[in-house]
């Protein structure tokens, strides 16, 4: 029963994730966050964090997803998909933390 709930838990998540990517990749969100920015550089910069950070939440997203998957598909395995999942999540995240902070120098 618990790795059916957290199998849901895990998929609620990933749809989640997957929302906020189409939502940072769409165009009312991008011209919102230049509102008010008229060098182009930074415009451009901005533009680039934006679908940047679309493609970060759409591959937490999948990721997410499959996981889910895998606790309905293989119950018995759910502390090493879990281990699995933190240690690529983490991964993803300290690439994705030292491209923008290094970008933004």
């Amino acid at each position: 029963m618990k790795e059916i709930i957290l199998g849901i838990v895990f998929i609620i998540g990933a749809v989640s994730f997957i929302l906020a990517a189409v939502y940072f990749k769409s165009e009312k969100y991008l011209n919102a966050l230049c509102d008010g920015i008229y060098d182009e550089k930074q415009k451009k910069a901005k533009i680039l964090f934006g679908k940047a950070t679309s493609w970060f939440s759409m591959a937490i997203g999948c990721l997410t997803l499959v996981s889910g998957i895998l606790f309905f598909v293989f119950p018995e395995m759910k502390y090493s998909i879990a281990l699995f999942y933190i240690i690529v999540f983490s991964i993803m995240v300290m690439v994705y933390m030292t491209v923008f902070c290094k970008k933004t120098k």
